[in-house]
């Protein structure tokens, strides 16, 4: 049987049917904090990897406050032994650099392949590459407490939304910022960007290639849209990305 066609299958189901599995990597997108805890940049395209997974939405729902387990062994059990080593030695300077310059290569292999692939299929099916990078341009990133909601003439609710309880449209939480009229002035500045652009004007490849961090890793059963509560929890549980997937899966 093809193991692709257990996609949501949970690891313990897995070694059940596989049972000589002794390995599975949980691979998708994940939102990265604008920071980590040592103040690094993690900008677009970057890779994250998950030192451990904590469940930030699993406690207690108080009426004045909610109360997340105070243990990580109450959420998730530890990676194991060989994961650990692992984690050990990507944390390695060396070892991460060589990561880091061997994933823009292979990055670079796939952009390549991908392109060739689009040019002969683009007169059958129209087919686009679908692993370009989409440029500096496109890593926008607003300060914490601004509002994505209607900017321009609003003729709904996000007229009267200007504090951080008060609701926006239906419509305004789908659209994109150029349709809603964000101000870029709200924009967050930062330096690596600032290379990134000179490098793109250069036409240098190395603008698209990633940064590898590896840490604590926020799953829950929410889609983290609210900046605050993203700094918030960051900042507390010492997190540097959030995503949806790992806190379902048994190690």
């Amino acid at each position: 049987r093809d193991l692709h066609s257990f996609p949501t299958r949970r690891s313990s189901d897995l070694r059940s049917s596989y049972t000589r599995l002794r390995l599975a990597l949980l691979v998708g997108i994940c939102g990265g904090v604008p920071r980590t805890g040592s103040g690094a940049e993690i900008l677009l395209g970057d890779v994250i990897i998950s030192r451990i997974v904590i469940q930030y939405d699993f406690g207690r729902q108080y009426p004045d406050r909610f109360v997340r387990k105070e243990t990580l062994d109450d959420n998730l059990t530890k990676p194991n032994k060989d994961i650990r080593s692992l984690l050990a030695l990507l944390e390695d300077v060396f070892v991460k650099e060589d990561l880091e310059e061997r994933t823009a290569f292979f990055l670079d292999k796939l952009q390549e392949a991908d392109s060739q692939s689009a040019a002969r299929n683009a007169s059958r099916r129209k087919r686009q590459a679908k692993y370009g990078y989409p440029g500096a341009a496109e890593d926008k990133l607003f300060q914490p407490n601004y509002r994505h909601k209607h900017h321009i003439s609003p003729t709904c609710i996000c007229k009267q939304c200007h504090e951080r309880s008060d609701p926006v449209c239906d419509e305004a939480l789908d659209a994109s910022c150029d349709d809603l009229g964000c101000d870029k002035r709200f924009l967050v500045s930062r330096e690596g960007l600032v290379e990134k652009r000179e490098l793109e004007q250069d036409n240098d490849k190395a603008a698209q290639a990633p940064a590898i961090f590896i840490g604590r890793v926020a799953s829950g059963d929410m889609v983290m849209k609210s900046g605050e509560d993203r700094d918030r929890i960051a900042e507390k549980e010492g997190v540097i990305a959030f995503e949806m997937e790992g806190a379902g899966i048994d190690r």
